[in-house]
């Protein structure tokens, strides 16, 4: 057989990590994780030693199996994670460095501030000069702050007069695990007066239901970036079946990078981190509370941090974790092993885990899976999936339905318009674009249950460059794509202005005959129905077809390509509902209570925005926290009066 070069080698930023069955390949570039099965680590393994090909495949005994592992080389070249090479002379690996950190510096202490009656053990004076200290000797720069109790309107005030005295030691960042089980207004308004400087994370564990809904909207409605955290050992415990059936687990829970990929080789997840609880006890984290590291009482905060048992904790590795050790994702797996086998023992094999490492296989997988599944990337599917690539995308398909290569050139032009429009200078990445042969199959892999035509998910972080992917049975889903484009612009923001933007452009592009359009719902969400809301605001479901709003409004026929389609929608809707729409309401309404018109309201909104008021004052508004008060200061009115201005807009060019 004819060789394409004499060795093949992976990217100077590629490595493979092995397990005791199966391999994975680290792209600490893309900050991509890639799985391998177990033949396909063993030849990978030789390539990375410089044997030549040839001799590789006089290793292997079987025709088949040599045929399999040229395919091993070509699929990995195909995904960029290698080549092949004449010579490996003068090819060397990115240099990392392994080392341990010399300093020992604490970067972030959680504190448990004490705020019940009774809680003495730790005065807030104490907690305090152990800050101050920790500053100065172990250079302390960040503060997690966790109520040992409800903030109500009894402490309220001496938990901000505790944050306060924070801000006057020059802590440089604060976090508060916020614990709350009615809103404050007071907490509110000191969030919204030092939001610069104050960071809210609400943990599912702690807050949950209603009351956190409610008190998300108002904190981000009023600026106040929030985060939610579930606890990323939970999210590794919890894999739905759904998930688990799919091959490549490693693109949803598994990320990596540079410093990722460094810190797990030489270092605990929690290195650097140490939680203080309200008797004064230290242990390794607010979620670990099975090793006492020390107490205030009897210690200083440095001599603890300095100590012999504080050393051993933040320099332990997944090489000496039991199951870990064996497994080909420990240096991107960021389980903190809170729930382990034994409580005592660090080096003890967590306790949710779901993967086996000596068999290479996620646990409790209902191994019958019906539909068809573009991402699982097992040897025997992956014969049926097709690629194409273009300059900003890498498109995946099945050869059930192959995508058609038609519409490669439409998805850039998609990109092209988005970033002309909104004065972005380049797109330097690929997005993940997954063609599903039907909606059933699609569901069934990315959200059983939940009626939908796409969905954008940011898969990887690697520092402020995102990876994204597109999940969808259309092929050019403009809307995903515009969610990806907008996200680069802020990870954040506010649901209504994230969903209304993403159409500014059209929901997709396509003739009739690709996207299957016989309803109204099928041209912007692929639904049966139309979910709108009557005048008194209650939901009702109207079946709709196409040809009715064609005739009511005009709308263009074959392929649909041009944006202004949008706000053709918007008049309809508009017209349907007697123009009664609040804008300044529908900008602080959330997940819960988001109807299907509200994205063609949206859209159309947004654009008239753009086009009106310009591509600075639009992406200076966007690029903020989103609130009404941002949105008046951005475009100098309020939302009410800019809402006036765009329905007589819509009113008088696309309603008859």
């Amino acid at each position: 057989m004819e060789l394409k070069g004499k060795y093949f080698t992976l990217n100077s930023y590629v490595f493979l990590i092995e397990g005791k069955k199966r391999g994975a390949l680290y792209d600490l570039h893309q900050g991509v994780i890639y799985p391998l099965p177990e033949s396909a680590k063993y030849v990978m393994s030789m390539c990375e030693r410089h044997i030549p090909i040839k001799a590789i495949l006089e290793e292997i005994s079987a025709e088949e199996d040599r045929q399999m592992a040229l395919e091993y080389m070509d699929k990995i070249e195909q995904y960029d994670f290698g080549k092949y090479r004449n010579s490996v002379d003068g090819y060397t690996k990115t240099h990392l460095n392994l080392s341990p950190w010399e300093e020992r510096e604490l970067m972030a202490l959680a504190v448990e501030l004490p705020l019940a009656p009774g809680e003495d053990k730790v005065t807030v004076s104490q907690l305090l000069d152990v800050i101050k200290e920790a500053k100065v000797s172990c250079r302390l720069s960040h503060v997690n702050v966790i109520p040992s109790v409800d903030i109500d309107s009894q402490n309220v005030h001496r938990f901000m007069s505790f944050l306060e005295k924070l801000k006057e030691l020059q802590v440089q960042n604060i976090e508060i695990y916020l614990l709350i089980s009615e809103p404050q207004e007071t907490l509110f308004e000191y969030f919204v007066e030092n939001k610069d400087s104050i960071k809210i994370t609400m943990e599912e564990r702690r807050i949950t239901g209603d009351i956190k809904s409610k008190i998300v909207d108002v904190l981000l409605s009023r600026g106040v970036r929030v985060d939610s955290n579930e606890g990323l050992a939970l999210k590794v415990g919890r894999l739905s079946p759904e998930v688990l059936k799919r091959h490549e687990v490693s693109s949803h829970i598994f990320s990596t990078g540079y410093g990722i990929f460094r810190k797990l080789r030489v270092h605990d997840v929690n290195a650097n981190r140490l939680y203080l609880d309200k008797e004064g006890i230290v242990y390794p984290c607010i979620h670990d509370t099975g090793i006492k590291l020390g107490n205030i009482h009897d210690k200083s905060i440095r001599d603890i941090v300095y100590s012999k048992e504080v050393n051993q904790l933040w320099t332990l590795t997944k090489d000496h974790i039991e199951k870990c050790k064996d497994c080909e994702y420990r240096y991107a797996c960021m389980n903190t092993r809170t729930f382990r086998q034994s409580l005592e023992d660090r080096t003890s094999a967590p306790a949710n885990c779901p993967y086996d490492p000596i068999e290479g296989k996620w646990l409790n997988i209902d191994q019958s899976i019906s539909s068809i599944k573009l991402k699982d990337v097992s040897e025997q599917n992956q014969a049926q999936l097709l690629f194409n690539e273009s300059r900003y995308f890498r498109i995946i398909s099945h050869q059930q339905r192959p995508f058609p290569t038609e519409y490669t050139s439409i998805l850039d032009s998609v990109i092209d318009e988005a970033i002309q429009r909104l004065g972005i200078n380049e797109w330097t990445q690929k997005i993940n674009y997954y063609f599903y042969p039907s909606t059933e199959a699609m569901r069934a892999e990315i959200n059983p249950g939940i009626d939908i035509s796409g969905e954008m998910e940011v898969i990887h972080q690697v520092g402020k460059r995102h990876i994204y992917q597109i999940s969808t049975v259309f092929p050019c889903h403009t809307h995903e794509i515009l969610h990806a484009v907008f996200h680069s612009l802020n990870a954040y923001g506010n649901l209504f202005v994230k969903e209304g933007c993403a159409t500014t452009l059209g929901f997709t592009r396509g003739s009739e005959a690709d996207l299957n359009i016989d309803k109204v719902a099928d041209l912007f969400k692929s639904n049966l129905v139309t979910r709108m809301l009557d005048k008194n605001g209650t939901e009702v479901k109207e079946q709709n077809n196409l040809m009715m709003i064609r005739d009511e409004i005009g709308l263009i026929s074959g392929p649909l390509r041009h944006y202004k389609i949008v706000h053709e929608i918007a008049a309809w809707v508009l017209k349907m509902r007697n123009m009664a729409i609040d804008m300044t309401a529908v900008f602080n309404i959330n997940q819960k209570f988001f109807t299907e018109w509200i994205y063609e309201v949206g859209g159309s909104f947004f654009l008239y925005l753009l086009d009106t008021y310009g591509t600075q004052k639009f992406c200076d508004f966007y690029k903020s926290a989103q609130s009404p008060a941002h949105f008046e200061c951005h475009f100098g009115k309020s939302i009410h009066d800019a809402e006036i201005e765009w329905k007589n807009y819509v009113s008088q060019n696309y309603i008859n």
